[in-house]
């Protein structure tokens, strides 16, 4: 398969993660998976993983059913492709009899939005580099618009060209400067990672020409941001924590169970990330 080629619908995607289980399988057997390089002389590693794109792709694709909400047909196989392999894991974790010695971490890195189909609403992202009205050097859209300006001396400018254009570009809020830092997304003057204005169009709304997608992430609604995510261990004591967490507390979990210093993170030790609630004393 080409690059990319395997977002294109669910049964792509299935079979770009089976490349992934099989890499899980063969780990658990104490070798190398096809392709790579290397040897493991028949151990186990300490750590691993991998992700899987069927979801994602099916919720892209597919969606959910309006009103109902309920997984379409494609969805639900992506669904059930998951499961089943979390399963072969599992079943591999108990046959090497390791499964009560293995924390399994399933977690989500971002959602789709939106879930609501009747949401959907597409903007050509040319119109939003038309109407920023300067000089850009790099602009990135999904369901966001992350702009990155040739001269930051233009950033007034620039808002006040989109703030103009609200309605047509379907935009909810523009976030820069100041209110920027203040919410967590950094600071453009210093880093060159940050762009120099974040468009956060309404709701449903992607930059996309894509005829293939009804959803898409990388914003900041809750359908995004809102994701799921669990631990377990045989030991552990089944429980719902039903405040806030961040997936970026997941890393340092993984380090506390392993019995290794979470602080020697540079995120970690910058930001003071927790483990997840319940691992802090492991």
């Amino acid at each position: 398969m080409g690059s990319g080629d395997y977002t294109a619908n669910v049964a792509v995607a299935v079979e770009y993660d089976q490349f992934h289980v099989n890499a899980f399988l063969d780990w658990l057997d104490g070798n190398v998976p096809a392709n790579s390089q290397g040897s493991l002389d028949g151990s186990i590693p300490d750590l691993f993983g991998g992700n899987f794109q069927s979801v994602s792709v099916g919720q892209k694709t597919s969606g959910y059913i309006a009103d109902s909400f309920d997984f379409t047909a494609n969805l639900e196989t992506a669904i059930k492709f998951v499961d089943d392999s979390l399963g072969l894991v599992i079943n591999k974790l108990k046959a090497k009899k390791i499964y009560h010695e293995t924390l399994i971490i399933v977690c989500s890195k971002h959602g789709q939005s939106p879930i609501d189909p009747t949401l959907f609403k597409e903007v050509d992202p040319a119109n939003l580099t038309a109407e920023i009205g300067v000089n850009t050097s790099f602009i990135t859209t999904d369901d966001i618009g992350l702009v990155f300006l040739e001269n930051r001396a233009d950033l007034d400018k620039a808002v006040a060209n989109l703030e103009a254009h609200k309605t047509d570009l379907r935009i909810d809020q523009l976030i820069y400067g100041q209110q920027q830092i203040d919410l967590g997304f950094g600071d453009a003057t210093k880093d060159p990672a940050v762009p120099d204005i974040i468009v956060q169009p309404i709701k449903g709304t992607i930059y996309t020409t894509s005829k293939s997608k009804i959803a898409e992430h990388g914003g900041d609604s809750t359908d995004d941001r809102l994701v799921a995510c669990f631990a377990h261990n045989p030991k552990l004591h089944p429980q719902t924590y039903n405040g806030q967490v961040y997936t970026t507390q997941v890393a340092p979990t993984i380090l506390k169970a392993l019995g290794l210093d979470p602080q020697k993170l540079q995120g970690v030790d910058a930001e003071g990330t927790q483990p997840l609630p319940g691992f802090g004393g492991w």
